[in-house]
């Protein structure tokens, strides 16, 4: 049975308050993770039109959004086009209907595993979507035909009737090691194709995820859910979904949270 996590799936919100300890816990393959007994706090990532200029503010104070771009810009010159080419902003229409009457609006990111257009992203992006917009970065845009989703692992598969579109490869037989350098490729804060690096601090387990996930020391913000993982060989090894606050010697710290490659894989097999 399907299990949601216990953290509220919306753009704006904390999710579950963890006690201030760490512990090191071993897994089947005799590898330690980091068990998230932290103060801390986890955030979903979603973006909305509604909560832009304030999280846009709010953000901001962490990393300069010049000095994003800057970056950005830099990064891209040294990676692969086609890696740009298949990761694509997804645009919600949901069921959900505000005051005034308007259907609401929520976007992410997403990226293309397939030529025939197999979209992953996470679960609360395309949660109650009426429809699904993805728009690859040529300007190209298509409805989804279906979706499939794991809210366990806040994970989405969108299908969509076309063929020939660029895509990513997976890796889910090597995993990054802490201290690793990791790339992500997204949409945050209403920018395109914003491009970022960080390293891997550790794998760490949330409750009710049985899988180890990825926490990243780089700048991920609202409208990074969905964004592939690069390691150093341009695979992608894991999909952004949330962002973890903590704090570290009186000093707030972010990180990013990501689900490693092979649920999504499990997602894929079981979506066929």
């Amino acid at each position: 049975m399907r299990q949601e996590p216990e953290w509220e799936d919306r753009p704006d919100s904390a999710g579950e308050q963890f006690t201030p300890e760490e512990e090191l816990a071993p897994d089947g393959a005799g590898r330690y993770h980091l068990w998230l007994r932290l103060a801390a706090f986890i955030t979903v990532l979603g973006f909305t039109a509604m909560v832009a200029l304030p999280v846009w503010q709010a953000f901001k104070a962490r990393v300069p959004p010049g000095e994003l771009v800057v970056d950005s810009l830099r990064l891209k010159e040294q990676i692969d086009r086609e890696l740009l080419a298949a990761v694509a902003r997804i645009q919600v229409t949901t069921s959900e209907f505000e005051p005034a009457g308007a259907a609401g609006q929520r976007s992410g990111t997403g990226f293309n595993v397939s030529g025939d257009g197999v979209v992953i992203t996470n679960y609360h992006v395309v949660e109650d979507a009426r429809s699904i917009t993805i728009t690859f970065p040529g300007g190209e845009n298509y409805k989804a035909r279906s979706w499939v989703s794991a809210p366990e692992y806040d994970l989405a598969v969108i299908k969509l009737e076309k063929t020939g579109l660029p895509a990513v490869s997976l890796n889910p037989g090597i995993l990054p090691q802490p201290g690793d350098t990791l790339m992500v490729i997204g949409n945050p804060l209403g920018l395109n194709q914003l491009v970022v690096e960080g390293t891997l601090r550790d794998y760490v387990m949330v409750k009710d995820m049985s899988a180890a996930l990825l926490c990243i020391d780089a700048p991920i913000f609202p409208g990074n859910s969905g964004s592939p993982v690069f390691n150093g060989e341009g695979q992608v090894v894991a999909v952004v979904f949330a962002s973890l606050r903590q704090d570290e010697e009186g000093k707030q710290k972010y990180y990013g949270l990501a689900v490693p490659i092979k649920e999504v894989l499990r997602l894929l097999e079981n979506s066929r």
